[in-house]
């Protein structure tokens, strides 16, 4: 077993004519340029997966006990060691009440991973300015591919300001433990490239493409209405616009998400195969609906929510043969009970 520490320098341009002996075919070493290409991909490839920040005048006031102002839905990409790690950056504000108890944030992701430190944040109830914000930064191990639920929790009046996910990855490979920087895999001398070495050139590069796609948006709501917040609501059973809640087609001007999936889509479809996650509740009984729609009709349909809120998800198709795919979100209640939607993901995954 080596190790291979590749210390952010990118590996050279691959050049298959620099391989090919007498116009034949590129031999193997050409296969070990390729398999650095992949090392270095993983390895410090930085996939954003949640960021929102707030003007220091628009940050709402903090509350007692513990909320979640912010929350999102996130899946983590392919890693060879099948192990990832996600790094959350935030800034928080002081409390603006002394209250009870000390200020402070952490973050809750589900399956029993989470932050163990929480941030302390202070209380000053005059006016907030940058010597009184505190910056934070977790790193929490993770598996590979796998979907997360990612709560931000304030207590004891604390407040945010801004927040951003990202993946990281290990900066060093166990070539004996993984096909993606198996470099013994591929033969060094000049010979021809075989089958075997075919598996670890296609499989794991299918498998960095169908599982690395792009987190096209992550939506979510400053504070809950209950406490006078401006999370959406709504008790008619008819589809609309979820932020403007009055219109019901798409437009490049309704208020929505451009798109950049231009060229994502695998080559026998225009297709790019994606995911649609929302949060949100309905009261006195399970209901609502919301809809990820472009200006040819419906993409996908999540429902029926509970009165207690949950993630609810559903597989949606973007469009890879447009240089912006103009997208909305609409919501409908069940006609008796009020929806309120919280957060809304979209990312692409095959």
């Amino acid at each position: 077993m080596t190790r291979q520490r590749t210390y952010g320098i990118p590996p050279l341009p691959m050049e298959p004519l620099r391989w090919a002996r007498n116009g034949r075919s590129p031999t193997s070493q050409l296969g070990q340029q390729i398999l650095k290409g992949y090392n270095h991909i993983v390895g410090y490839r930085r996939k954003v997966l949640f960021s929102k920040s707030l003007h220091l005048n628009n940050i709402p006031a903090g509350q007692a006990g513990t909320v979640v102002p912010w929350r999102a839905y996130v899946r983590t990409g392919y890693a060879a060691s099948g192990a990832i790690r996600l790094v959350i950056e935030c800034i928080g504000a002081p409390a603006d009440n002394a209250g009870a108890g000390v200020p402070n944030l952490l973050w809750d992701v589900s399956g029993g991973i989470g932050s163990t430190r929480p941030m302390g944040l202070g209380i000053n109830t005059g006016t907030i300015g940058p010597t009184q914000l505190t910056h934070g930064i977790y790193k929490l191990d993770v598996a590979a591919d796998t979907a997360y639920e990612i709560n931000l929790d304030l207590n004891n009046y604390g407040r945010i300001v801004s927040a951003v996910i990202y993946e990281e990855h290990d900066k060093a490979f166990e070539d004996g433990d993984t096909g993606v920087s198996d470099q013994t895999a591929i033969n060094a001398a000049q010979a021809p490239i075989t089958d075997t070495q075919h598996v670890h050139l296609l499989g794991n590069g299918h498998n960095l493409w169908k599982r690395n796609g792009a987190h096209c948006f992550s939506w979510c709501t400053d504070e809950d209405p209950d406490n006078g917040g401006d999370a959406p609501q709504r008790t008619t059973n008819a589809l609309v616009n979820m932020f403007d809640q009055a219109l019901a087609t798409v437009t490049a001007d309704t208020p929505g998400f451009a798109l950049a999936c231009k060229n994502h889509n695998p080559y026998h479809t225009k297709d790019v195969p994606a995911v649609l996650a929302v949060y949100a509740k309905n009261a006195t009984s399970a209901g609502g609906s919301v809809a990820l729609v472009d200006s040819d009709g419906t993409l996908g349909t999540v429902s029926s929510f509970s009165t207690a809120g949950e993630w609810k998800t559903v597989a949606v198709n973007l469009r890879g043969d447009l240089s912006e795919h103009k997208v909305d979100l609409h919501f409908a209640g069940d006609g008796t009970n009020e929806l309120t939607v919280y957060a809304a993901s979209v990312y692409e995954y095959l």
